[in-house]
């Protein structure tokens, strides 16, 4: 009896929240509505299921892209006074169930924000909360420089970013977000301000590994470095190989002094056919590392270490395809 009450007692409230995001995803496709992707376009399922992982797919009333600040700051106005469920996606990379996808409300997809704006004078560029991380490194490429950002080239801008942020710079300059200058975001109540040191600044703190808890931002201006030409690429092997690869791990965090400029990611990978590892290996200067040593002489079955730029080796990098 009491689960029939409480049953009865649900339905009406998933009822008014549909409700609420119906009404508001008719106001948005009325306003803006090349922006607006309703469960009726071609392009639905595509978007619905954009995110990295099949436990983040959702089924949202609408979705929504804004191309601009001022679009986020209409859609997020409309959304809180009316109480409307909605998730925010910036590159979808978060794996968890309703973390950046919705069933019963309206999805903020940022794809289109995609700014890129270097300021040589002040050493930092603004970019939009939209991009992933291969954009940002493929344009910088050009001014010679870098920021502190992601490892792997589809991960998206804003969650990195919002989530701290572990990048092959960290040993150097800290994590990713302990690099943004200024954070442009849309709070709660419709509002567009800035974030940084100066102002509002412990909206500024919070937002560093904060997430999506305080607001919408739209774009990010992180600090660059004049990091351009490094030495890395990936390393393949077979898994009888990976007891050595173990113990050159442990020889190498061994040594009496970490070389800032040097990175290791070791992974596991599996195929149809094999099982084996993947070393990538970084060294944000233009010369070959001694810390690597330790895995010198260990028999690989392919290899794309070279001079290269970090834009490039990150894009050469073969990161394996795991289930969704």
């Amino acid at each position: 009896m009491l689960l029939t009450v409480l049953v009865c007692l649900l339905v009406p409230i998933a009822a008014a929240s549909t409700d609420g995001a119906k009404i508001a995803c008719q106001k948005f496709e009325s306003a803006m509505s090349s922006s607006t992707v309703l469960p009726s376009n071609s392009e639905y399922i595509a978007l619905s299921t954009e995110n990295w992982s099949a436990t983040a797919w959702g089924r949202p009333i609408c979705i929504v892209k804004p191309s601009s600040a001022a679009d986020v700051q209409n859609v997020v106005s409309y959304l809180s006074q009316h109480k409307v469920e909605f998730a925010i996606r910036a590159g979808g990379h978060l794996p968890s169930p309703r973390g950046a996808n919705t069933n019963e409300g309206v999805l903020i997809d940022l794809s289109s924000l995609d700014v890129k704006e270097y300021d040589a004078t002040m050493q930092t560029v603004k970019v939009g909360a939209g991009l992933r991380w291969g954009d940002i490194y493929r344009y910088l490429d050009q001014f010679q420089v870098t920021v502190v950002g992601g490892r792997v080239l589809p991960v998206g801008v804003g969650g990195l970013l919002l989530g701290g942020g572990l990048s092959y710079l960290s040993d150097l300059y800290g994590m990713a977000c302990d690099n943004v200058v200024n954070f442009e975001v849309i709070i709660a109540n419709g509002s567009i301000v800035n974030a940084n040191s100066s102002y509002n600044a412990d909206l500024y703190r919070a937002l560093k590994g904060g997430a999506n808890n305080f607001g919408v931002v739209a774009s990010f201006t992180l600090r660059t470095y004049p990091i351009y030409n490094v030495w890395g690429g990936i390393r393949l092997y077979t898994h009888e190989q990976v007891p050595a690869l173990y113990r050159a791990l442990a020889e190498y965090q061994a040594q009496p002094e970490k070389d800032l400029y040097a990175n290791l990611m070791l992974q596991p990978f599996a195929t149809n056919q094999s099982l084996g590892a993947i070393l990538n290996m970084v060294y944000l200067k233009p010369e070959p590392p001694a810390a690597f040593k330790p895995f010198d002489g260990i028999p690989t079955v392919g290899e794309t270490t070279k001079f290269q730029t970090l834009g490039e080796m990150i894009s050469g990098q073969l990161v394996p395809e795991l289930p969704r």
